[in-house]
């Protein structure tokens, strides 16, 4: 059981809002009408009706359209939910829509108003909707047969107009949840003081090419001292062996000279 105090206050606003719809007040009259439903009012699909009807008249059709689909989810057979979905299809100018919804209200009411009301906005959704002939029985059909073609019709129209109700609700939560997120300020930037930044780690890659290179230092490092030995080396017995050549070049040119000279002072002498 609900609380007493909620019950009268449904009651309470249910009334206030009627007094604001009747006034022309209509943001008054649907924020207490969905106060209403808050608190748990009775006919809750009424009372969503009542907000479609009230954003209606403020011309916010895709949200009279949201409260109709509210009222026809809480009570499927509900007559006005229907009709008010059906208007706000026709405001929307989705014409097919409303056709198909239009004649499940006809089907669920009674003769009377309602039907009446209906029947004149279904004729009006027909004349602009596309693909609406193609929605009657053939003219040859009769008996049972068309009886049978239009219940098979009905229940077509049912699950489209489900799945219609659906997407649309689909598509209400997507506008919010949009509209929610561009309304939330960025996130701060970071503090400039006090923060750590840490080093990215390094691959396991990275790590082996840097051992492999320090391991390549410190094996060239030695040898490349043995080389340089090596030739310092080489370069001493290089000079060893010119000086030696040198010398022994010295040593066989002077019996040669003094042979010439001999040669020459006997020329002189003949």
């Amino acid at each position: 059981m609900r609380p007493q105090a909620s019950t009268d206050g449904a009651r309470a606003a249910k009334a206030d809002a009627l007094a604001a719809f009747k006034a022309g007040d209509y943001a008054t009259a649907s924020a207490l009408f969905t106060r209403a439903i808050s608190l748990g009012g009775e006919e809750p699909h009424a009372l969503h009706a009542n907000v479609a009807a009230c954003q209606e008249k403020l011309g916010k059709h895709e949200a009279a359209l949201e409260a109709a689909n509210a009222a026809i989810n809480a009570n499927g057979s509900y007559v006005k939910g229907h009709y008010r979905r059906a208007l706000a299809l026709s405001a929307l100018e989705r014409w097919d829509d409303a056709v198909v919804t239009c004649r499940l209200a006809l089907h669920k009411a009674e003769a009377g108003p309602a039907a009446d009301q209906l029947s004149a906005l279904l004729a009006k959704c027909e004349e602009n909707s596309p693909t609406s002939k193609a929605m009657d029985a053939p003219s040859w059909m009769k008996g049972e047969q068309k009886t049978a073609w239009e219940q098979t019709k009905r229940e077509q129209d049912a699950a489209f107009e489900s799945g219609s109700r659906a997407q649309d609700a689909i598509n209400a939560r997507a506008a919010a949840a949009k509209a929610s997120a561009a309304a939330q300020p960025p996130p701060p930037p970071p503090a400039a003081t006090g923060v750590t930044v840490k080093e990215p780690k390094k691959n396991s890659a990275d790590m082996l090419d840097e051992r492999t290179l320090a391991r390549m230092d410190a094996n060239s490092a030695p040898r490349e001292a043995i080389s340089a030995a090596a030739v310092a080396a080489a370069e001493r017995a290089r000079d060893e062996i010119q000086a030696k050549a040198k010398a022994l070049s010295s040593t066989q040119d002077q019996p040669h000279t003094q042979h010439v000279e001999e040669d020459e002072c006997h020329m002189e002498a003949l």
